[in-house]
Parts: C-alpha cells; sequence; structure tokens
C-alpha cells in the first residue's frame, strides 16, 4: 500500500493516515511499475506521523498545507528544534538539510524526539 494523505480532526490535528493498496505491473518495455487500486483505499489511525523522504524533496502536496518550503523544495524550519510553524509537526534530515551525511539525519531525527518528550512530559 501507498500513503496518500493524512486525515484529521477538523482542527488541523493528524489523526490517521491514508493509504491505497497497489500492485505491481510490467510495461511493455518491461519497466516494473505500481498501480493503484481503485476503490482499496483504507486509513490507519495515528497519534503520531512520522514520514522519511528521500535525497530530493518530492511533490507532497497533501503536506503543504502545514509546512512552508524553501526555493528548493525542502521544508523550512520554525527554529532549531526540528518543529515547523505547526507546532505538532517536525522535519530533519534531507527534507530540511537537502542531501548531507546519515549522521545528520540521525542528529535531527534525536533532537526532535527530544523535543516532542519535552512537549508531551
Amino acid at each position: 500500500a501507498q500513503p496518500v494523505g493524512l486525515t484529521h480532526d477538523g482542527q488541523g490535528n493528524v489523526n490517521g493516515v491514508k493509504f491505497i493498496k497497489t500492485t505491481l505491473i510490467t510495461q511493455e518495455s518491461g519497466k516494473q511499475v505500481l498501480e493503484h487500486l481503485q476503490g482499496s483505499e483504507f486509513i490507519i489511525n495515528a497519534d503520531i506521523v512520522i514520514t522519511a523522504f528521500g535525497f530530493k524533496p518530492e511533490a507532497m502536496t497533501w503536506i503543504n498545507k502545514f509546512v512552508g518550503r524553501d526555493n528548493h523544495g525542502r521544508i523550512k524550519l520554525q527554529d532549531k528544534v526540528q518543529q515547523r510553524a505547526n507546532n505538532n509537526i517536525y522535519s530533519g534530515g534531507d527534507i530540511v538539510r537537502g542531501a548531507s551525511l546519515v549522521v545528520n539525519a540521525i542528529a535531527d531525527g534525536m533532537q526532535a524526539a527530544r523535543a516532542i518528550i519535552k512537549k508531551i512530559m
């Protein structure tokens, strides 16, 4: 299944992730691609959503209403604790820095985790 969106409670609080089931098909060229199975959408409820992305920011229109982007498509941080203007979204690693070392992404994740723990305790 592939995530296709977030659900919220109407007050801006995330409460789930929407998925669609996929199947692997082989095109005439031999290239394999995922195809969405129409009508197979489902939601997994969540109190917290942690996303991970690759080296290059992707077009994630579903998240754009929650975060700001710079001219390279990276998520802009509010401060040094990996937090966005929406106090429930934390970002780090390549989506903030651009292509960088994995140790930087780990450090960002640890910093975000400490900030989240401080917030909920």
